[in-house]
């Protein structure tokens, strides 16, 4: 068997497991990101519902339909925000490098393969454990930016079906025979 540089082996390691750290954190600042964005348009969105119902004007079927799209795309922007929420929830994740108890337990009376699979042992746990933590991360945020464009089609969508209506009322009543 060749001989083993350990100082290569540590190194690219290390180098592993700061990019799956790397990773989460990108994945958790775009989370955070998005969910600011998300919540100003909710709530945009959702005062623009509450005074199209509460306000007085001139149209009040105009007035439903822009209370009906806006509630949609405040909900699924809402909805979108849970997403982003799951995407930074707090999970364990393991750290570069080993613990005291480990390297106590190195300086005992341990042959150096030992050390070296009990070493690459932890570390394989370690990089598994926040490489599933990002992948559940990574699901959800590609979800939250799904629904921030389909929340705001489909509220699109309420708004043009109740202008199509609303217009087709209008012509009906205008040009009525």
């Amino acid at each position: 068997m060749a001989k083993i540089d350990l100082k290569n082996i540590l190194d690219d390691i290390r180098a592993r497991d700061a990019a799956i750290l790397n990773l989460l954190l990108v994945t958790d600042q775009r989370s955070l990101a998005l969910f600011r964005i998300y919540v100003t348009l909710a709530a945009a969105l959702a005062s623009a519902a509450v005074a199209s119902v509460v306000g007085e004007g001139k149209a009040p079927l105009a007035q439903n339909w822009v209370a009906h799209s806006a509630s949609v795309a405040a909900i699924g922007l809402l909805i979108g925000c849970a997403y982003c929420l799951a995407a930074m929830k707090t999970a364990k994740i393991a750290f570069p490098g080993k613990g005291a108890e480990f390297w106590q337990w190195a300086t005992g009376d341990v042959e150096e393969p030992d050390l070296i699979q009990a070493y690459l042992a932890q570390s394989l746990a370690g990089q598994s454990n926040n490489f599933d933590v990002n992948t559940v991360a990574s699901k959800a945020l590609r979800m939250a930016k799904r629904l921030g464009p389909i929340s705001v089609g489909a509220g699109g969508l309420v708004a043009l079906a109740g202008a199509v209506g609303w217009t087709a009322s209008f012509w009906a009543v205008v040009c009525r025979p």
